[in-house]
């Protein structure tokens, strides 16, 4: 594994600036960092999800106090970090079940260079499907004045976002045509034998059938998806719409019952997610955004979830609608899950 730290040369050009700053009483003057950007080190754009996988990774890094051969960190949390040690953004790793990345960190940092008003890092990032997995991200030098209020700013806006997020939840009501909608009449499916001879029931306008689209992700301690061990998948499908563009996701996993608590799950989400409605085992909440421009929350998913337990195996019930605009019956969509969540009976 691939561990960062200073090259040998740049270690001892780096004891060798150090000795001379003390010289001069300046060894222990602190530098304060912004970072602007990031890009590959080939200047090749990026596809797909790498920016938006990437900006996550690098959260933590946002501002960066540079003091001696420690980084310390202020927004979104504060730390302080031995840069001779530090290996890693995230230090996130794949999964046993990746084929070729098993076990390894998913992004891995390998050289930190400081040249005037300029602080890079170079790293490598394996969650991309470019051979070129090398990229580099930049920061802009800022006084300790203009790093201060960076900070406060930045505070002031994420609490402003916080109680608008937590005023728009409180207020939210779910429209009553979806509770009218639970009395459409339902259909049984019988689910594989492997997996307890399961029987699913769920809306007439539905139909299920095995998914062979490549899908990951995380419950509670459960690692469920495509390449996950025990996993069956299956896509739902909304038959009344004209179009197909939301699929409902249903996952059996064969795993002992307390792998999964939904008081954990739900407590591993976002400050934008918010649950608007819960039972026992299942939900329904929103993901929200927020426009700085007119200080305005809107809800870019809606989500409906349901658990469910029997005959040792595992039931993820998950649907994701994203509220597009550009999208026909997005709206329509998220009604019909929510439904779905509802009637959803094993």
């Amino acid at each position: 594994m691939q561990k960062l730290i200073l090259s040998k040369n740049l270690t001892r050009l780096v004891f060798i600036l150090s000795f001379l700053f003390s010289t001069a009483g300046c060894s222990q003057e602190k530098t304060y960092w912004k970072a602007t950007t990031f890009n590959k080190a080939n200047k090749e754009p990026m596809h797909g999800a790498t920016p938006d996988y990437i900006s996550d990774l690098l959260t933590d890094f946002q501002y960066v106090i540079k003091d001696g051969n420690s980084f310390h960190l202020d927004f979104p949390t504060k730390k302080d970090i031995q840069i001779d040690t530090l290996q890693s953004f995230s230090y996130r790793r794949f999964d046993a079940e990746e084929e070729n990345n098993a076990g390894k960190l998913i992004d891995t940092i390998t050289d930190i260079s400081i040249s005037g008003a300029s602080l890079q890092i170079n790293f490598n990032f394996l969650g991309t499907l470019s051979d070129d997995n090398r990229f580099v991200l930049h920061y802009q030098k800022l006084t300790a004045a203009e790093y201060k209020k960076e900070i406060e700013d930045e505070s002031a806006y994420l609490k402003t976002k916080t109680e608008a997020f937590e005023i728009y939840a409180k207020n939210y009501k779910i429209d009553p045509d979806w509770k009218t909608a639970q009395n459409a009449p339902t259909v049984s499916y019988n689910l594989p034998d492997s997996y307890g001879n399961l029987v699913a029931t769920l809306p007439k306008n539905f139909e299920i059938t095995e998914d062979g689209s490549f899908y990951k992700d995380t419950f509670d301690k459960i690692k469920a998806g495509t390449l996950a061990k025990n996993n069956k998948l299956f896509k739902i499908e909304l038959t009344s719409l004209s179009e197909s563009f939301y699929d409902a996701k249903l996952v059996l996993i064969k795993a002992p019952e307390s792998d999964f608590d939904m008081k954990r799950y739900l407590a591993g989400k976002p400050f934008n997610f918010k649950v608007i409605e819960q039972d026992a085992n299942s939900f329904h909440a929103v993901m929200l955004s927020y426009k700085k421009k007119d200080q305005s929350v809107r809800v870019r998913n809606y989500i409906s979830f349901k658990h469910i337990y029997k005959n040792g195996i595992h039931v993820f019930y998950i649907a994701d609608d994203e509220n597009d605009v550009k999208v026909k019956n997005s709206e329509e969509f998220a009604k019909q899950h929510y439904m779905l969540m509802k009637k959803l009976a094993l």
